[in-house]
């Protein structure tokens, strides 16, 4: 099949794109200039780079036309990171070169998956289910629901191909060093106490590699769905200082967890867990491999790629 993939050097995308390649397809990533392309090293050469400036139409479709793909999954995001802070470029990634990606494909009967996040949902008192009313506590959610709810329309009205999963919080290869996992199980891996923030804090963490197989899943069945979301998540929270329990545990270690800068966020809760509902009805996919196994896995996977961060 030829894939086109958006966001290809982030974590999500690059993690997606080694599924891919593994499956035989053939795969094109559309990269900006600038781009740091380290989570990609070792599959570059299986894969076709195209620059394009997803905020500029005529690109745009000139980049379809020219690649001819089958599906494209839409991985591009900003302002995920508490430093990414630009509002101007979170409204342009997330919104209008969505709203650009979508139109060109809807066009051409391409078949669209959008991935997005649970952060449209806000903070709910129960699991979050994809009919729920969307209050978003920041700018970056705000635009990831105004990203969704386009699609959405314009699919449903239209009978285009293409759906919109909400992520919850994967974790595991590749991740950026300053997210959760990966500043806990470097710090193991280098001997250091481990420190955290609000260790009451709960979120639905799926590992990356359940992830991307629900992601693949759900697409396969995107024409039966025009317009539809689903959620992506294994519908079972755990606090920030499980986790952190669960990787000492794990490594065997004798270090100390020290409970660091506590200041409540707007996205920080006791309750954030998907309601699994409506994704396990229509597709046989199911997270189901223990937490515990996964951080067992991927400690091990830092402590040989330790050297890719510096």
């Amino acid at each position: 099949m030829k894939v086109l993939v958006t966001g290809a050097t982030g974590f999500v995308g690059a993690n997606l794109v080694r599924a891919l390649v593994q499956r035989g397809d053939d795969v094109f990533v559309v990269v900006r200039p600038e781009s740091n392309r380290w989570r990609l090293s070792d599959v570059a050469s299986k894969l076709t780079f195209v620059t394009c400036d997803l905020l500029d139409a005529k690109a745009v479709e000139r980049v379809l036309d020219e690649t001819k793909p089958e599906i494209i999954f839409h991985c591009a995001v900003y302002g995920g990171f508490p430093e990414e802070k630009d509002l101007d470029r979170i409204c342009a990634t997330n919104i209008t070169s969505t709203i650009l990606l979508f139109n060109a494909a809807a066009k051409r009967n391409v078949k669209f998956i959008n991935i997005s996040s649970s952060s449209e949902y806000g903070l709910k008192e129960h699991p979050m289910k994809e009919d729920d009313a969307l209050a978003p506590t920041t700018d970056y959610g705000v635009s990831k629901a105004t990203a969704t709810r386009y699609v959405s329309l314009m699919a449903k009205k239209d009978g285009t191909p293409a759906i919109t999963l909400r992520l919850f919080s994967p974790f595991g290869y590749y991740e950026s060093k300053n997210r959760l996992f990966p500043s806990i199980l470097l710090n193991i891996v280098r001997g250091q106490d481990i420190t955290i923030g609000d260790p009451s804090s709960a979120r639905d963490f799926i590992f990356i590699a359940d992830a991307v197989d629900g992601i693949l899943t759900l697409a396969e069945r995107c024409a039966e769905y025009p317009g539809e979301v689903f959620n992506i998540g294994t519908g079972t929270q755990r606090t920030v200082g499980e986790i952190a329990e669960l990787a000492l545990k794990a490594s065997g270690k004798d270090l100390k967890i020290v409970s660091g800068n506590s200041t409540t966020r707007a996205y920080d809760a006791r309750t954030w867990v998907a309601d699994m509902d409506k994704t396990f009805s229509r597709v046989e996919w199911r997270p189901e491999t223990p937490i515990e196994e996964h951080i067992a896995e991927l400690l091990r996977w830092f402590e040989e790629n330790e050297s890719l961060y510096p």
